[in-house]
């Protein structure tokens, strides 16, 4: 009896919550629109396209003002499986020629001392890319292949499997 009394209760009073949401005078505050200030010097070139006006106003950026960035701390050299990149070029690669593969610096990984546990070892993180290959044809005219390969993008730490022979 109690429950049924106090959902009803409940209702009402969501009920009277959205019903003064819908007025003007709900007293909830109306997001402002930021307008645009133009120095007086600074003449807006208007144009009309379809009953819509534009306005252009030369932009100009103060980099004193920005904040500078902080350097940021390569993956690669905080990993306890660090890696280096080898950068590779293939003339027949669409779009880019250039690509880099991640080589491990190390067979096993490094522990809290910073020296090479070897009984964890350093493995290859791979990622598959799609790509073009531009190829000659018979003819003599060029055609572009899709191929699927296995990119080295970093390296992670692994514990080693042993498996025992009976």
């Amino acid at each position: 009896m109690m429950a049924s009394v106090c959902v009803k209760i409940s209702c009402a009073f969501v009920l009277v919550l959205m019903l003064l949401a819908e007025t003007d005078g709900a007293g909830i505050p109306r997001p402002t629109v930021p307008r645009l200030t133009v120095p007086r010097n600074v003449h807006l070139h208007k144009h009309n396209t379809s009953s819509r006006h534009e306005g252009f106003v030369p932009l100009q950026l103060n980099t004193e003002v920005l904040a500078p960035a902080a350097p940021l701390r390569s993956l690669q050299n905080s990993s306890i499986s660090p890696w280096t990149y080898d950068y590779k070029y293939d003339e027949s690669l669409y779009p880019s020629h250039s690509f880099a593969e991640a080589r491990c610096l190390l067979s096993g990984c490094l522990n809290l001392r910073g020296t090479e546990d070897s009984n964890l070892s350093s493995r290859l993180i791979k990622h598959q890319v799609l790509q073009l290959r531009r190829v000659k044809s018979s003819n003599g005219t060029y055609y572009f292949r899709l191929e699927q390969r296995l990119r080295a993008v970093g390296c992670t730490c692994v514990r080693n499997t042993y498996i025992q022979q009976e």
